[in-house]
């Protein structure tokens, strides 16, 4: 989901890598055995992203009788294959052949000559299925004259017309060869030409091999676009991989209290509050709550579904109104409840209508001690800094392997995931608030 913040403007950053995404690729029909080239192709692409690797890459398609008892495997026969290749991630891929339209030679039309010596003219003779050669051939008599204006094969045609005697008889059957003679020729001729008479649509199904879910799908993917279609599906990966590398965080159980809950604001301005997981319509606004039982350093990091990370907390605009214009950091004071945007604040977090059933989620991190944890590096912005899509994996990794350092005693999290929902009828009676619900902290 998208934000709109007023009077915000974003900005962008790098950084370094450590582990990968183990990811493995099944070709349900052999097309990248085949294709060799697309699939350097594709491994080209995952490595540019330095989390990203591609383990293994299996093809079932010479076993498939063997394996499924069917040539026509689906994703359950793909999942199968993936759970047995120990890796997190795989990737099912397969490949339709279309039949390009028009895709013969457009100056070899078979056409019948009215003239009573019965000529037949090779002027333009079409691929097109709708030809009709019985009748071609029933019409012909005893008397054949075939004439080749302009037609080429990979055999000249070393007679450009040949005269049948009257007193011959033909015979359908040498009327028949004579037609697929011309058709083989034609068919040589689209060949020699690199004519491609076939072309390929891909579909490719991201798994998580564990829970054997559909991460995501790209269907009918044109030949044309599969290049630009491998880039989005390295993006989404690596996106893929900063959200495990985050939900990873473990929170203990030790004397660290720490409330942190999303307050929904509906168009009917009512509020309800989201202690976990929950959702929200296109549209509506939001705010974020949170305090602790003991002074400490708090990070809010909001990971959205293109892939961003926004630092929620700490923001200028808190910094300056509950501290009296003077900047302070990620600082906060015990029992103190904190909300975002700040009372009497000039902007609203408001839900973008661009996408629908999107999923952003809100981590919470609380250490005792201060910690760095590359913000001031890895991200940037006026307002609330932004950690660009193609820095987030290096920042979650680095946050994970800097709370390792930290004793599980110091350190608390609270994790909240808030699907955006399309501002339809249904969702809004789905997702109607009968009374404002008052914000309870229960933990305190």
């Amino acid at each position: 989901m998208k934000y709109i913040f007023l009077i915000i403007i974003f900005s962008v950053v790098p950084l370094f890598a450590t582990e990968k995404l183990q990811i493995s690729t099944v070709d349900l029909d052999h097309h990248f055995k085949i294709n060799k080239e697309l699939r350097k192709e594709f491994i080209r692409i995952l490595n540019r992203y330095p989390y990203l690797e591609d383990r293994k890459t299996i093809t079932v398609d010479i076993m498939k009788d063997k394996l499924f008892s069917t040539n026509d495997l689906n994703i359950e026969n793909g999942i199968e294959v993936a759970s047995n290749l120990n890796t997190k991630v795989a990737i099912l891929f397969n490949a339709e052949k279309i039949l390009l339209s028009n895709n013969m030679p457009t100056n070899n039309n078979i056409v019948m000559s009215n003239r009573n010596d019965n000529i037949i003219t090779t002027n333009n003779m079409s691929s097109s299925t709708n030809t009709d050669y019985s009748a071609l051939l029933s019409s012909i008599n005893s008397s054949l004259i075939i004439k080749t204006n302009n037609f080429s094969s990979n055999k000249d045609i070393k007679e450009k017309k040949e005269e049948v005697s009257d007193n011959q008889t033909s015979t359908n059957e040498s009327a028949t060869n004579i037609i697929s003679n011309l058709i083989e020729s034609s068919l040589e001729s689209s060949t020699t030409n690199n004519i491609s008479i076939y072309d390929y649509n891909y579909n490719f199904s991201i798994i998580n091999v564990d829970t054997k879910e559909v991460l995501k799908e790209y269907t009918n993917v044109a030949s044309n676009n599969v290049i630009n279609e491998f880039q989005n599906i390295s993006r989404f990966l690596d996106y893929y991989y900063a959200a495990e590398t985050l939900d990873s965080i473990e929170s203990y159980d030790n004397d660290i209290r720490l409330d942190f809950i999303i307050e929904r604001i509906s168009l009917e301005n009512k509020t309800n509050a989201l202690y976990s997981d929950g959702s929200i319509l296109q549209g509506e606004s939001f705010n974020l709550k949170f305090r602790s039982n003991k002074s400490g350093y708090l990070y809010i990091l909001a990971l959205q579904n293109n892939g961003n990370i926004i630092i929620m907390f700490p923001n200028d605009f808190n910094n300056y109104l509950y501290n009296n214009n003077v900047e302070k950091d990620e600082f906060i004071e015990e029992y103190t409840t904190y909300v975002i945007p700040p009372d009497n604040a000039i902007f609203k977090i408001v839900v973008s209508s661009f996408f629908e059933d999107t999923t952003d989620k809100f981590y919470a991190i609380y250490t005792k001690d201060k910690i760095d944890f590359g913000v001031a590096k890895f991200c940037n912005g006026d307002g609330f800094r932004l950690c660009d899509k193609s820095v987030v994996s290096d920042f979650a990794t680095k946050l994970l392997l800097r709370l390792k350092l930290v004793a599980p005693s110091d350190y608390q999290v609270s994790k909240i995931s808030l699907k955006a929902l399309k501002a339809t009828v249904e969702n809004q009676k789905r997702l109607e608030i009968s009374n404002n619900s008052k914000i309870l902290f229960i933990n305190l």
